[in-house]
């Protein structure tokens, strides 16, 4: 079985002097943990490839580590864009198996960006586009970047949302006052990231980017960036408000994947799961922030996961299957690898669940039945961790032991002890 993992980073010289410079000088003073980290975004060689397969991962693709070109503007950016999009190519010809691309573009130049974009998928093996965040405190919306977002749509490629800090005057607003590294973490990794990535989403549903172009797709990680939790309340902005075609879920269902990003985390991703269906979750792991290899029990156990029963849907869904035809059908050599694009096999008894909840891949009915299923479906992730640790397992838990022999809570057990992002 293929493993193809979506959000993985990596840097070049030449970034890490201009935009990558704090990272790099942090790295130079500490060593330790940054010091490998640079050192593994800049490889593009043996040494990545040689990861991939103590994880099991069969191909990648590589996307410029963030804050990206998005801050750039004039030369400097188009020259950056260019310069990491050929480092990409460069990549995929010394192992067109085990890498693609997705293209940095110039955005703040619109037609420069178009340019490098069609440069990019013609000469570097890429199959999408990273955007890392706001562009100066200018985001998707803005009509000015719509020309990208056609030819993209045109082109039938994905957008990589990724995140980035917030704007200056937000990060002086909301952290002002915490201890400095408390401050840092807030701002990014620790919280600030996935509330910045998620208002761009919505931002970009609201400003009508999507009933413009209603086949463009877009994907974020980190199991969505707070949006499943927030998906029902969303729609409190009606059409009749909104002015938008569309209740805000159902873009958030139909023009969104997400992924993995190192949110191993079983409540969350049962979540998801439920929020959107399976065929919008993609595997990433966030390489190098989040090793391959601390992230593959975790795939593994839900992929490996075998039912016990006889569920009437399969226990294994080519997770993205419309996404590959949607997204990446112009690539004919690659039409085969990406119709497998990505796989998550979840256990029959889970699917079982699922079904039983009315939410197997569609899209759930709200009120209070929902919540009713919600509330099921949660206290089953409950039992599959109470599982994951054979003395909280009482005698009328039979759901949490079945979950454990079908793998499901061998795979919280796998990843419990590392919460890292």
């Amino acid at each position: 079985m293929r493993t193809i993992t979506l959000e993985e980073h990596f840097a070049t010289p030449t970034y890490m002097d201009g935009p990558g410079r704090n990272l790099k000088g942090r790295a130079e003073r500490t060593g330790g943990r940054l010091g490998n980290l640079v050192a593994d975004l800049l490889d593009l060689g043996d040494g990545r490839v040689a990861a991939m397969d103590a994880a099991g991962v069969t191909m990648q693709a590589l996307s410029l580590t963030s804050p990206g070109v998005e801050q750039l503007s004039g030369e400097e950016a188009k020259s950056v864009a260019r310069e990491t999009n050929a480092a990409i190519g460069e990549a995929v010809r010394r192992h067109p198996d085990r890498f693609f691309g997705l293209a940095s573009v110039p955005l703040l130049d619109p037609p420069a960006a178009i340019a490098e974009l069609e440069r990019a998928i013609a000469q570097d093996g890429c199959k999408g586009i990273v955007i890392n965040g706001h562009c100066g405190g200018r985001y998707l919306d803005d009509r000015a970047f719509w020309p990208v977002l056609a030819r993209a749509e045109a082109l039938k490629l994905p957008i990589y949302l990724h995140p980035t800090q917030s704007p200056k005057p937000v990060v002086d607003a909301w952290y002002r006052g915490l201890k400095p590294a408390v401050a840092e973490m807030m701002a990014n990794g620790g919280w600030g990231w996935h509330i910045e990535t998620a208002l761009h989403v919505l931002r970009m549903v609201l400003g009508g980017v999507f009933d413009a172009h209603p086949e463009l797709q877009i994907v974020i990680g980190h199991m969505g960036e707070t949006l499943p939790f927030m998906i029902e309340r969303v729609d409190s902005m009606p059409p009749s408000v909104t002015g938008l075609k569309k209740p805000v879920s159902a873009y958030l269902r139909e023009n969104v994947h997400y992924t993995f990003a190192g949110f191993n985390f079983l409540p969350t991703f049962l979540q998801l799961l439920m929020e959107v269906g399976v065929d919008r979750i993609i595997f990433s792991a966030d390489h190098p922030i989040a090793r391959w290899r601390r992230r593959a029990p975790f795939w593994t156990a839900c992929r490996s996961a075998r039912p016990t029963g006889t569920p009437s849907r399969t226990g294994m869904r080519s997770v993205c299957s419309g996404f590959n035809g949607c997204c990446f059908s112009h690539h004919k050599e690659h039409q085969g690898p990406l119709r497998r694009f990505v796989f998550l096999r979840v256990s029959g008894e889970l699917w079982a669940v699922v079904q039983r909840a009315g939410l197997d891949g569609r899209s759930p009915r709200r009120g209070k039945s929902l919540r009713f299923r919600f509330d099921r479906l949660r206290c089953h992730a409950r039992l599959a961790q109470r599982a994951a640790d054979p003395e909280t397992v009482g005698a009328g838990e039979a759901v949490g032991r079945e979950l454990c022999r079908s793998g499901l809570a061998r795979a919280f057990q796998a990843c419990k002890t590392d919460r890292s992002i």
